[in-house]
This record gives structure tokens, sequence and C-alpha cells, in this order.
């Protein structure tokens, strides 16, 4: 008896080469200098135009706002804190930078918090 079905090892191997071979590294995005618009997954090989940032305004910041970390916009103020073992929260009024309210957080343990989410 003839048998004319493709052994399944061959299925397999013609499957994984087939993935592999469509997985196409490269830049994928698109405002990088060096896209690659056949590039199928990013390979971390980007490449940026060097930008620069100029400071519109600066302000000193009061004493106890040691060690600022999170910095979030909300209810009319900038909220902050610090990346030690204090446990306020502060809002901070725009612009100047001036304590406008602290908010204490009982029962918490700041362990380096790095933001605010």
């Amino acid at each position: 008896m003839e048998n004319d079905s493709i052994p399944l090892s061959i299925l397999i191997y013609g499957f994984f080469v087939d993935l592999v071979a469509s997985q196409t590294p490269g830049c994928t995005d698109p405002l990088a200098e060096n896209y690659q618009l056949m590039a199928t997954f990013n390979d971390g090989t980007s490449i940026y135009k060097a930008t620069g940032v100029t400071s519109v305004q600066t302000n000193d910041l009061p004493n106890a706002i040691s060690k600022t970390s999170g910095l979030i916009r909300w209810n009319g103020a900038l909220w902050t804190h610090n990346d030690n073992s204090d446990t306020q929260l502060f809002a901070l009024e725009e612009p100047g930078g001036k304590i406008v309210q602290e908010c204490l957080l009982p029962g918490v343990i700041n362990q380096d918090w790095e933001d605010i989410d």
C-alpha cells in the first residue's frame, strides 16, 4: 500500500524554518534614521538624530523636597515625593515650586519610590 502523506517530521521542520525565516530583525521605528520597512521585530539597532532641550524656567525647590523622584500634574498642582524614607506627597504651585499642600501617607513605607502611578 502506497503512502502519499508527508512525514510529520518534515512538516514540523518546514513550519519552524518558515517561522524563523519570517522573522526579520531590524529597526521597526519609523522615526529612526535607519528605519527598515521589512523589519518584523526590533533588534535594538535604531539610530536617532541627536537632539537637545533648553529649559525655559528653573526653580529651587524647598528644603523639604530633598530628592524628588516622581512628578505628576493633578488637580491644579504638580505633585512630587522624595525618594527615600519620606512618606509625604507635596503639591507645588506652578510656576515657582512653592509647597501649597502636604499629604502624609500613614501606614505606608517608602522603600526607594521611583514614580507616582
